[in-house]
């Protein structure tokens, strides 16, 4: 089973940036190396602007396994937009399972709640035996 893991793009607003090619390697990468599965944690934009986030979702495309995204604290860093990069990156809570391998993503910047707030330990450990215990 090999899966894939890449974090921290933070991909900006200009077009042609060390990121950007960084993103397109990393999508080709997953498949020249026979990746079962590959998942994403966090920060693929370098701010959360809508611009960023549509041109990773974009390169993303070129991803033929599967693919689980957790947004970062970089893509929840712009208030207006925070809500809409949740649903764009939020990884299901059930995770993905592949080849009997169950692949969680759970991030300590995830907003579930009204607040600002992140996970405490207390509230991931409980997320995780909800799901496998």
């Amino acid at each position: 089973m090999r899966i894939a893991v890449f974090a921290d793009v933070h991909l900006g607003d200009s077009k042609r940036t060390p990121q950007r090619a960084a993103l397109a390697w990393a999508v080709r990468e997953i498949e020249r190396c026979g990746a079962d599965a590959a998942a994403v944690a966090g920060d693929l934009t370098a701010c959360g602007s809508m611009y960023a986030a549509m041109r990773a979702k974009k390169l993303l495309r070129g991803v033929k396994v599967p693919l689980l995204t957790v947004p970062g604290n970089s893509d929840l860093r712009t208030p207006e937009t925070a809500p809409v990069m949740e649903r764009l990156w939020l990884a299901p809570e059930e995770g993905m399972c592949v080849g009997g391998v169950r692949v969680l993503g759970l991030g300590g910047s995830m907003r579930y709640r009204e607040s600002e707030c992140m996970f405490t330990e207390r509230e991931m450990k409980a997320r995780i035996r909800r799901l496998y215990w």
